[in-house]
């Protein structure tokens, strides 16, 4: 029998190995002990993704700088922007009145001691912070995991997402397809910077990730509009799933920075049709919600 949608314990988790790939906190990011163990930032989301800085000793100073040790080449950065430092209780990133500021799994902080797991941004680049024993090995899972996520809302990037939709089709299970756009998103970057306006579309990706359930799918279809796959759920429970989405979305307050940013979503969903293609099924779903959306 499913869960109902939206109980607090609803959780969308899936395994990073396979066809599930779906949410970077599969990951196993335990660490009883991690005094002397080696520690890293691995970029997930910005100009190098896919880079590995590993921490050893001293001050990292981060920013736009050319003498940089962790070097951003990005207008969103601050030319020293921020410093990852070494202290006794371990590595602490601290904010150097940076212009868009320094955030620890999406809280903004002026200095905070990291812990393996949290993501760190720094304007408009994310860095996952790692610190294991088996350095290594954890390394190559989170480079494994983003070739199939979005590194800004760690959801599944568009092509992962349709391909697990094919899947779907193939097989003989019930499912249906909501899309969630965020309702006029380019008046949301007029008001707000770039950053902040990206700051928004990670912190409706988290939302949506607590309202479903661990067999449901997440995925980034577009700028600022994701996809769900509601795993046996007929299409006219899934509109109802996706009006309760949308509404979660619109009455919720999203902190950006020091301000509360009102953020309003459409919701569409579809179930397959008999002359149904995977493309074709969700190109209409977000066709639909990105017209309402107006986008």
């Amino acid at each position: 029998m499913s869960r109902e949608h939206g109980t607090p314990d609803d959780e969308t988790t899936v395994d990073i190995g396979g066809a599930g790939v779906g949410d970077a906190r599969t990951l196993d990011l335990a660490v009883p002990e991690r005094e002397r163990w080696p520690c890293c930032l691995v970029e997930i989301y910005g100009e190098h993704v896919g880079r590995r800085i590993d921490l050893t000793e001293g001050v990292y100073g981060a920013g736009r700088a050319d003498d940089a040790r962790v070097r951003i080449p990005s207008l969103s950065v601050s030319r020293c922007h921020a410093e990852f430092v070494e202290r006794p209780e371990g590595w602490s990133v601290r904010d150097l009145d940076s212009t868009n500021g320094t955030f620890v799994d999406d809280h903004r902080v002026g200095s905070a001691v990291l812990e393996h797991g949290n993501i760190v941004r720094l304007g408009g680049t994310l860095f996952r912070f790692l610190q294991a024993e088996n350095l290594d090995r954890l390394v190559t899972t989170e480079l494994s995991a983003l070739a199939h996520l979005d590194g800004l809302t760690r959801a599944r990037h568009r092509a992962a997402f349709a391909e697990t939709l094919e899947t779907w089709f193939e097989g003989d299970r019930t499912f249906a397809l909501v899309v969630i756009a965020i309702d006029r998103f380019s008046d949301l970057e007029a008001r707000l910077h770039d950053q902040a306006a990206e700051n928004a579309v990670s912190l409706v990706a988290n939302l949506l990730r607590t309202r479903l359930r661990r067999v449901d799918i997440l995925g980034r279809l577009d700028r600022a509009a994701f996809g769900i796959l509601l795993a046996d759920v007929a299409e006219p429970r899934a509109r109802a799933v996706a009006e309760k989405l949308g509404r979660q979305v619109t009455l919720s307050s999203f902190e950006i920075g020091e301000s509360i940013v009102p953020v309003r979503a459409v919701a569409v969903a579809t179930g397959r049709r008999p002359d149904d293609a995977p493309d074709r099924m969700l190109q209409r779903a977000l066709d639909e919600a990105l017209r309402r959306a107006g986008a």
